[in-house]
């Protein structure tokens, strides 16, 4: 069962310490990452200018690198191409570390990470 729209609507930065906390809100379909005149600021020396975007289709969030110097991971491994995100996800822009997660006032509480099912390779072009 796929996640109903609008539930892969954040991330939340758990590292490094004085980012812990920030939250990356998927507003768009397409939102640039980095440290330069992007969607989102990361305030950390080792990301890029222009570092990462987040993209939305059909439900479906992914992540993909821009040609970083620190690069990107979902998972620990790093991001060559356009990469799925799911609930659980640990996606790290650097050594900026965030979760994916949903906006917890629309979190149904039967569903879980692991109830997510693999989203096939089509998604991203």
């Amino acid at each position: 069962m796929m996640p109903s729209e609008g539930q892969l609507s954040r991330l939340v930065v758990i590292a490094p310490e004085w980012l812990a906390g920030q939250v990356i809100r998927v507003q768009s379909t397409r939102m640039t990452i980095g440290r330069g005149q992007t969607d989102v600021y990361l305030d950390d020396p080792q990301v890029s200018h222009l570092h990462a975007a987040l993209i939305t289709r059909d439900e479906q969030l992914a992540v993909e690198d821009l040609g970083s110097r620190s690069g990107t991971t979902v998972n620990g491994m790093r991001v060559q191409t356009c990469q799925p995100l799911r609930i659980g996800d640990v996606v790290a822009f650097g050594p900026v570390v965030a979760v994916v997660d949903i906006e917890p006032q629309i979190r149904p509480p039967h569903l879980a990470p692991s109830s997510q099912t693999p989203v096939t390779a089509r998604f991203c072009p």
